[in-house]
């Protein structure tokens, strides 16, 4: 995909780039505030097969956006869902909120039970 990207694939505009990104960060920020958060999928679906995500080389973007903005993310597992695989959700709060998105994380951790192991470990 890499080499796709980068050899068949017209190149960036790095301008645009940089206006989409500043768009992104200035509507995120004033809609959440100095208390919202955003409650977002931390990815389209549960955990897959190993190497299966070779096949969808794009889900990172469900997290990603919010590492190229530079806001605060915290993943917080819910459980386990029916078939026994885990599930999360992502809190989001605007920059320099880390401490609102953490305590969020926390709350909603200790509401839902929090990191369940999907399988018994062994000592």
């Amino acid at each position: 995909m890499k080499l796709l990207d980068e050899q068949v694939l017209p190149p960036t505009d790095a301008t645009w780039a940089d206006q989409l990104i500043d768009s992104l960060t200035g509507d995120l920020t004033s809609k959440l505030g100095s208390e919202g958060v955003l409650l977002f999928p931390s990815a389209p679906a549960v955990a897959p097969y190993h190497y299966s995500l070779l096949l969808r080389p794009y889900n990172f973007a469900y997290w990603g956006v919010f590492n190229a903005i530079k806001f605060p993310a915290a993943q917080v597992p819910l459980g386990l869902n029916s078939d026994g695989l885990p599930v999360g959700i992502q809190v989001v709060a605007a920059p320099e909120n880390d401490a609102l998105a953490l305590a969020v994380a926390e709350h909603l951790g200790k509401l839902f039970g929090g990191f369940v192991p999907p399988c018994k470990v062994l000592d």
